[in-house]
């Protein structure tokens, strides 16, 4: 060869050994000894948005002879298949040793709007080790830019150079057309990767040993789309064609041996070596079958690595072994078994000496659980009775309860009924002889004050709130913790505060009966019940939710997506199943059932305590499942667990999906400490690295609760009935109209509040000339949910759009419809959200039907789970799922049908295991932080005592003195 000597290059100051020149303007064939036509189908795509997989034909390489255009070779890309397969054309070297070089070709894109596509020039190894330049003409001519990319980076702005730039032009660089043949480079060193566009060096790379191309790797050049909306958008809808005019390649072999490389510099120098920029080069030096073959990473030292495993092996089994013969020698089940069948006994014998004279009706409501607040909480007990009637054995013992809202007496209330009526005997006698004067009260003797029944000679007495969260106790364990909670509670702490409690009901005799020792009705075995059908709306809605991630996950199309459909069967989901079930509305009654849990107690009672409580304990009820979820999301995304997630567009046609790793940890702690501030409408930072943005509704539900809370106080001082209503409309109207929220949350307090004050469902259920009308109003508020979101998809009437234009812009004060007219966002609310959620629980609170639905048994076992499922659920999708879909598509055995019926039942599967295992860790955290945040801000806390208590101070400062004593003298003289 003339140049056995290598070629030098200047402008890097290096020589190279080997080049691959080729000029298609000069031959009538690909030359078969430098590059091959590539043909292949990819199974898969990486990429977020490569809703496409790329394929090559052979058909699609071809030299091109028309007089019209300059000879090239020519790539052409051809529309998608039905199965989202793009055909473009594409040429590797046959040589797969390049190792460092100057790479240089003359090329031209695709032309203006032909479809997006991409002509690229690449040196590619794998997905972390690859350089390319990409021609990109976008489906906007106004877009097109030339990117420069490294190791698989995110084809982002900053990596690209404008069109328009290069028309225009500038001081040291003249005007270029983009459009035409333009020349670019690529220079690859030990020091630098350097990218040159028509003379101008766009991009310098220095090196970095964690993110630097260090692999030998092939040339190649292709014209190719996967529709990537952020990349290179497309693909064509008719067939485009990019050009190479011609190819000039120098670069170093990595099969050169250290012999071949001391000779090669024994024998030359850069002074013999010829220029890379002499342009009369033609010849591509030649190689051995050696430099065919792909390189592949030399073995490890791995001299230690079985030995290791050995050692963590054999520690695992026997500490494996270990655990379960403890476990089998203690057999801890049986003591399980043995202290359930004692309870049953101690409460059946109890249950079998009950007093026949004591009557027992003891129907209280509980107040529902929101998504992320399981169980009720307890307030200070409110007691009607007199100590003559206390004492007395024909006492009627009744709570004051709507009738709507009932359930069965617990053990714990006839517990605590005892245990008061003994505290009351024992602390305040009666005045025998004494006749007790009728209540001159306004109200009848039959009614309370607040509208809740007692009946004649009936000591009024309702049971506190039971907290259902906490896990049903041994009847001794209740018994003792009870009569602590009574004789301690503030309210029973001195005969004074006792005696102003006592409110007289009717005239009875004063004789008084000696107290009986404790008994229980029969029937007390059955554990407390929270409002079950309340409950099941919760986790249906819950479910709903995860129904809704899953179809946008995997099937799109149906989830109302507009990315291509897989199957007809989708179209028909768009038209009945998508606008009932997979819709955004069932995220309306999460917040309108969480105002029940937040105000019933106080709209009942009046006491302020239980605004304090929920207003301490909230913030922490909501955060800690939220941080342990989003803590071992991090982890498990450092892991890698996610990693199948950006192959998944290409197999299930959506760009909905992504996820990325935090930055640093000072990420995660700032965008944790953001959901407790951040103020709605908007997306907390955190979305982008969670699986399935679901915590933007952890600030809502924080920051309306509060407003929630104030709002029933206010609420309870407004007595006239029409003021109320008319405030409560106005709020609703307000919050509506400024884009918030908070209409939710006040159409749920003016529900709970209809419940809990004027008892309307009993009221409704009496009267059914007004029952069924109201139903029918109902029903139609329900309707108009699905059918909002059906007008929008189906009918092309842009609704949601029109009424979210009515509401003003915060930064301008103008309509929205004024400065931008869009659909609205996820995180804002929608007026059909609202009205669908309200009527839901007004439906769910009337009809019996409903109530039984949704009192099913599946969904009372899910529901304590609920929180956990809303926030795990989406990682499951997004990691186990991703795997298993891609994986299963790459085998090309299994329709696309079946692939989602799999993925349905294994991803469920895996969240029921899932929800399993972490609810009671991250629920007990959450109880026990938010049982000490109480106690601290209620008890008073303990005298602060000295740390040497009982010594004296000097006695160690002292221990050098002759009046020094010894510790036994210092404590007892």
């Amino acid at each position: 060869s003339s140049c056995a000597c290598g070629f030098y290059d200047h402008s890097t100051e290096q020589v190279f050994t080997d080049s691959i020149i080729v000029y298609f303007n000069e031959t009538q064939t690909i030359p078969e000894d430098v590059f091959h036509i590539q043909s292949f189908t990819h199974k898969v795509e990486k990429g977020w948005n490569s809703l496409y997989r790329q394929g090559a034909l052979p058909g699609n390489s071809l030299i091109s002879n028309s007089s019209d255009t300059q000879q090239a070779l020519n790539l052409f890309v051809d529309p998608s298949t039905n199965n989202h397969v793009v055909d473009g054309g594409s040429i590797i070297s046959q040589r797969e040793d390049i190792l460092h070089g100057t790479f240089r070709a003359s090329v031209q894109g695709s032309g203006p709007w032909t479809g997006g596509s991409a002509l690229s020039m690449m040196l590619h190894f794998n997905e972390s080790s690859s350089m390319e330049i990409d021609m990109l003409n976008n489906d906007n001519p106004e877009n097109a830019r030339i990117t420069t990319l490294v190791n698989g980076e995110y084809p982002s702005q900053e990596y690209g150079l404008n069109y328009t730039i290069l028309e225009k032009g500038s001081e040291s660089l003249p005007p270029v057309n983009p459009w035409g043949f333009i020349t670019i480079r690529v220079d690859w060193t030990k020091e630098h990767v350097n990218f040159t566009l028509a003379e101008n060096l766009t991009r310098s790379i220095a090196y970095k040993k964690e993110n630097f191309p260090t692999e030998p790797m092939p040339l190649i050049f292709k014209h190719w789309s996967t529709g990537d909306s952020e990349w290179m958008q497309g693909p064509p809808v008719n067939r485009s064609v990019a050009s190479v005019a011609w190819v000039r390649a120098f670069f170093n072999s990595s099969v050169t041996t250290t012999a071949q490389r001391k000779q090669f510099d024994a024998q030359c120098n850069p002074a013999l070596a010829c220029n890379v920029d002499d342009i009369t080069l033609r010849d591509s030096t030649n190689y051995t079958s050696a430099s065919l073959k792909a390189w592949k990473e030399p073995p490890r030292n791995e001299k230690w690595r079985l030995p290791s495993g050995i050692v963590a092996g054999s520690s695992s089994f026997f500490g494996l072994a270990a655990l379960l013969n403890v476990l089998f020698r203690r057999k801890p089940w049986e003591k399980l078994v043995s202290k359930n069948q004692k309870s049953g006994e101690a409460i059946s014998k109890r249950s079998s000496a009950t007093n026949s004279d004591d009557k027992f009706d003891m129907q209280r409501s509980v107040s529902s659980s929101t998504l992320g607040s399981v169980g009720a909480s307890k307030s200070k007990w409110d007691y009607k009775c007199t100590t003559a009637e206390a004492s007395s054995s024909n006492v009627t013992w009744e709570a004051r309860t709507p009738a709507s809202l009932s359930r069965a007496p617990s053990t714990v209330d006839f517990i605590d009924m005892a245990l008061l009526r003994q505290k009351m005997s024992e602390d305040c006698p009666s005045a025998s002889g004494i006749p007790i004067k009728q209540n001159n009260s306004r109200y009848s003797p039959s009614t309370g004050s607040d509208g809740w029944s007692s009946n004649d000679n009936t000591v009024v007495c309702p049971s506190p709130e039971v907290n259902f969260s906490k896990p049903i106790k041994s009847p001794e364990t209740i018994r003792e913790s009870a009569e602590i909670q009574i004789l301690e509670r503030k309210s029973l702490e001195s005969d004074e505060k006792l005696k102003q409690a006592i409110v007289i009901a009717h005239e009875v005799p004063t004789q008084t009966t000696p107290t009986t020792s404790l008994t229980l009705p029969p029937g007390t075995t059955a554990p407390p019940k929270r409002i079950d059908y309340l409950a099941g709306l919760v986790t249906i809605s819950c479910v709903g939710v995860t129904l809704i991630h899953f179809t946008l996950t995997f099937i799109p199309y149906a989830g109302g997506l507009g990315y291509g459909r897989h199957y007809k069967s989708e179209l028909y989901a768009r038209w009945s199943v998508t606008p009932i079930f997979l819709n955004p509305i069932w995220i309306g009654p999460f917040f309108t059932t969480s105002t029940r849990f937040l105000a019933q107690n106080f709209l009942r009672t009046g006491n302020l305590a239980d605004v304090a409580k929920k207003m301490l304990l909230r913030a922490p009820r909501m955060i800690i499942p939220a941080v342990v979820v989003a803590g071992l999301e991090y982890f498990f995304i450092e892991l890698g667990l996610t990693a199948k997630l950006q192959w998944l567009p290409s197999i299930t046609w959506s760009s909905w999906p992504y996820v990325t790793d935090y930055p640093n940890f000072g990420w995660f702690i700032n965008e944790i400490l953001e959901l407790g501030y951040l103020i709605p409408n908007a997306a907390p930072g955190i979305v982008n690295h969670y699986s399935v943005g679901v915590l933007w509704t952890v600030p809502v539900q924080l920051q309306f609760s509060y407003v929630t809370l104030l709002g029933a106080v206010m609420v309870r001082e407004i007595k006239t009935s029409w003021k109320r209503f008319a405030f409560y409309f106005w709020c609703i109207s307000v919050n509506w109209y400024s884009l918030s929220w908070g209409s939710c949350f006040w159409v749920g307090l003016m529900i709970a509040d209809m419940n809990v004050t004027y008892n309307y469902v009993a009221y409704l259920q009496a009267r059914p000339k007004y029952l069924y009308p109201a139903y029918v109003a109902i029903w139609i508020l329900i309707v108009q949910g699905p059918l909002w979101t059906f007008l929008e998809d189906r009918g092309f009437y842009p609704l949601m759009a029109r009424e979210r234009d009515i509401h003003p812009n915060l930064a301008t004060g103008e309509r929205q419809g004024q400065v931008a007219s869009e659909y609205p966002a996820y995180f804002e609310p929608r007026l059909n959200t609202i009205l669908f959620a309200g009527a839901v629980q007004m439906m769910t609170e009337l009809s019996t039907s409903f109530q039984w639905f949704l009192s099913l048994k599946p969904w009372i076992l899910l529901f304590p789970h609920t929180f956990t499922i809303y926030l795990i659920h989406g990682f499951v999708f997004w990691s186990f799922g991703s795997w298993l879909c891609v994986t299963l598509a790459s085998t090309e055995v299994l329709p696309y049908w079946a692939i989602c019926l799999i993925l349905f039942v294994c991803c469920y599967t895996v969240i029921g295991l899932a929800v399993v295992c972490i609810t009671p860790f991250s629920e007990s955290a959450a109880m026990a932080l938010c049982r000490n945040c109480w106690r601290w801000a209620s008890e008073e806390p303990v005298p602060h005592r000295k740390t040497l208590q009982p010594f004296p101070k000097d006695l160690f400062l002292n221990r050098n003195s002759t009046e020094a004593k010894d510790e036994e003298v210092a404590v007892h003289g």
